[in-house]
């Protein structure tokens, strides 16, 4: 007994030793500022969070946002971080790694900044239990890189994202089936003979099989698409759609031929085929696009019932809210029905709050979705009640638009300035005086607002001779709020070089212009936010036309169509305008109609528009993304950057 007990000791003690080491042992892992509590993560493991942010960088702890991606192959999941910070201003929290994950990317963000640890990001493999990496986190980190690596401001060379791809799809059959294709995309477009060469070996080998499946066809067409063969294409499309009636390439002819029909019974016809046909929730998508173009056709012809009868047929909910709100807002700035615009506009908030969350974003960013798209048909309601003469209802609706937005964000699309416009019209001039002073302070205050002001200032006071002092005074704060802000949004990045066409067919260097403020401006005829931003941007350069140490350069990109018709389209557009521009013609990396655009790659852009601040260091200063729809707003922002950059002494060549 006594040796049995002494052994059960030993073995007691062995287990608690060892248990206690173990423990011991895995101390987490650190990327960067962010801690994670075990080195070997797997799905289905709770994990404990640190992040200790630099006290600089997250100033307004308000704006902290945080999530994490699950990445399973080609698709991504966000779920919400709940962080919250410790005595020591170390943020924590406890996160569940799903059990389908195969890896994690965290994303931490205040305001427009993105914390991502110097530009490396904080992603990480997901293990077994025998503390190896996942089958497939390796690709999977490869896909999150290559969806989001630029519009989070992550640094990674494309032959790294390449090659974390390239690991996972030739070792494990599961891997190539699913990512094959991007795989064989992104190769084609960094490194084109190998790419091509690899492609023309899948489609050796697909054609050596005769007779294909439908998924096997479809392969095929993005491999001569990848190719830029589109008489290949539209072949195999074809086929595919004869052979398999019911399958995708049918339903898709199904809709290029609705989009190249005339005549709107015709339309109808298609529509209803295709209807029903249709099973899948790609083929749902496709109806409502068509349902959409009818009901618009109807609008037209002030065929309300028939408006109805196909809008009704609209399955996705906020789809079909967003486009009542855009009918709505069009048929107000004409003046036409204002009784019926304000029917399909009210439809529109009612709908936006039975929108479903997608899987595809988090809790809290659908939250700021719904939000953000509430706000934006109230705008469109309270401005057809005001016309309707219903101002105590278009106040009512209309402010809480106002008051969303930020501090030194501008007027976004005047929604303020209508806030004004309604109290103005209601004769509210106290509250006039109090509001609008305190948005031409914060940084939000248009032209028109200020003149609402000066009247309401005159009807409130028996003098208006101090005016011009108080308005200065809201303007100076203004200013200086403006200053401090983009004090933040300082960067000191290379600019990569290029030589370009413009519309006068001269070449231009962006060397030759050191020693200037450069603002480059990314741009498409198709991108609606580029164009908006314009009229904003032809008064920036009228500004500065006669600085010879500033210069604008426009890089048109992105264009789907071959080089003669893009050129020819952006002639057709800036003409049109009347803009002054100096437009440059982006050029793509090869003769392949697939081949991405140089100059937009470099610069690592993943929206337009992008418009890039270059001191007369050749150096980046600022990045802009985006338009805020204030035309002042933009010229003001523009306008400091362009002092902050001529603050420095010119380098001369």
């Amino acid at each position: 007994m006594k040796t049995s007990h002494i052994l059960t000791t030993t073995l007691l003690i062995f287990f608690l030793v060892t248990g206690c080491q173990k423990q011991e042992q895995d101390k987490g892992t650190n990327i960067g500022e962010l801690h994670i509590s075990k080195t070997f993560p797997k799905p289905g493991d709770s994990l404990k969070l640190s992040f200790a942010p630099d006290k600089d960088v997250l100033e307004n702890e308000n704006e902290f946002e945080s999530l994490f991606y699950a990445l399973v192959d080609d698709q991504m999941y966000p779920e919400d971080i709940h962080f919250n910070k410790n005595t020591d201003s170390i943020w924590q929290a406890i996160i569940k790694i799903p059990d389908s994950a195969k890896a994690l990317a965290f994303n931490f963000k205040t305001g427009e900044t993105y914390l991502n640890n110097h530009n490396e990001g904080y992603v990480i493999p997901l293990y077994t239990k025998n503390e190896t990496q996942l089958i497939g986190s390796q690709s999977s980190m490869g896909m999150y890189y290559y969806r989001y690596a630029n519009a989070h401001n992550i640094k990674i060379d494309k032959k790294d994202i390449l090659s974390l791809l390239k690991n996972d799809i030739e070792t494990n059959p599961e891997s190539k089936e699913k990512l094959d294709l991007t795989y064989l995309n992104l190769l084609n477009r960094e490194d084109h003979v190998s790419g091509k060469l690899l492609i023309n070996q899948e489609i050796d080998s697909l054609a050596s099989k005769g007779d294909l499946t439908e998924k096997e066809y479809s392969k095929l067409t993005s491999l001569y698409s990848f190719l830029g063969e589109r008489e290949k294409v539209d072949s195999i499309v074809n086929l595919a759609a004869e052979k398999f009636p019911n399958g995708n390439a049918a339903m898709n002819k199904f809709l290029n031929d609705f989009y190249e029909e005339k005549d709107l019974n015709k339309k109808i016809t298609i529509f209803e085929e295709f209807s029903a046909k249709a099973k899948s929730k790609k083929d749902a998508s496709l109806k409502d696009y068509m349902a959409n173009v009818i009901a618009n056709e109807y609008t037209k012809k002030k065929d309300y019932e028939g408006f109805f009868k196909y809008s009704n047929q609209i399955s996705n909910k906020s789809n079909l809210a967003s486009m009542y709100n855009n009918m709505a807002w069009n048929m107000a700035l004409k003046d036409e029905n204002l009784d019926f615009a304000s029917e399909i506009s009210k439809k529109s908030l009612d709908l936006v709050k039975k929108g479903e969350k997608s899987p595809y974003i988090s809790k809290n960013q659908y939250e700021k979705s719904m939000e953000s798209s509430y706000f934006m048909y109230a705008d469109t309601y309270a401005f057809i009640l005001s016309k309707q003469g219903k101002l105590d209802e278009a106040i009512e609706y209309q402010k809480p638009v106002a008051y969303s937005i930020k501090k030194g964000k501008g007027d976004k699309d005047g929604v303020i300035e209508r806030y004004i416009e309604f109290m103005s019209k209601d004769k509210q001039f106290e509250s006039i005086e109090k509001e609008a002073s305190q948005f031409i302070k914060d940084g939000n205050g248009t032209q028109k607002t200020k003149e609402y002001l000066k009247t309401a200032y005159e009807n409130n006071h028996e003098s208006i001779e101090d005016f011009d002092d108080y308005l200065t005074g809201l303007e100076a704060e203004a200013e200086e709020m403006l200053i401090a802000e983009l004090q933040k949004k300082i960067i000191d990045e290379e600019a990569p070089d290029f030589t370009l066409t413009n519309l006068n067919n001269e070449e231009v260097t962006l060397s030759s212009l050191k020693g200037k403020t450069v603002i480059l401006d990314f741009w498409a005829t198709w991108c609606g936010p580029c164009k908006q931003s314009f009229p904003g941007m032809q008064v920036a350069v009228n500004k500065y036309k006669d600085n010879p140490n500033v210069a604008f350069l426009f890089i048109d990109t992105w264009e789907n169509g071959t080089t003669e018709e893009n050129n020819k389209n952006v002639v057709k557009f800036i003409k049109d305008n009347k803009y002054s521009f100096n437009v440059l013609f982006d050029t793509k990396t090869s003769d392949e109609a697939s081949s991405p655009y140089k100059v937009v790659e470099d610069y690592k852009v993943s929206g337009i528009p992008t418009k890039f601040i270059i001191g007369p260091d050749g150096r980046i200063k600022f990045k802009s993304v985006g338009f805020g729809g204030s035309v002042d707003g933009l010229v003001n922002e523009l306008d400091h950057m362009i002092e902050f950059t001529q603050s420095v002494e010119p380098i001369k060549s």
